[in-house]
C-alpha cells in the first residue's frame, strides 16, 4: 500500500487561496467582457439606445446567466470535488467557446 504524503498547513492554505483567487479572477473576467461589449461601437449601433435601464438589464442578465451556470457546477463539484471542478472551470470553457 502506498503511503500518502502529509501536506503541511501552509501548503494547504496556499493551494486553497490560489483556487479561490481563480474564481475571483473569472468573475472579474466576466465583468470586464461585458464592460468592453457595452462600449464597443458595433454593439452601440446595434442596440441604438442610451437608456441606462436597458444597459443595466443587459449587464444583470450576464450575471444572472453566470449564476444559473453555477447551479450545475455545484453538482459537478459534489461528484468530482471542488478542486477538480475549479480546474475544469479554467480549461474547459475555452474549447467549448470554439464550438
Amino acid at each position: 500500500m502506498r503511503m500518502l504524503r502529509r501536506v503541511s498547513a501552509v501548503e494547504r492554505r496556499t493551494k486553497a487561496g490560489l483556487t479561490r483567487s481563480m474564481g475571483a479572477a473569472t468573475f472579474g473576467y466576466d465583468l470586464s467582457v461585458i464592460s468592453y461589449v457595452l462600449e464597443a461601437p458595433d454593439f452601440k449601433s446595434t442596440i441604438n439606445t442610451d437608456d441606462a435601464n436597458y444597459i443595466g438589464f443587459i449587464t444583470s442578465s450576464l450575471l444572472l446567466g453566470a449564476f444559473v451556470g453555477s447551479i450545475p457546477a455545484s453538482y459537478v463539484a459534489d461528484i468530482f470535488s471542488r478542486r477538480t471542478a475549479s480546474e475544469w472551470n479554467i480549461f474547459l470553457p475555452a474549447p467549448l467557446a470554439e464550438c
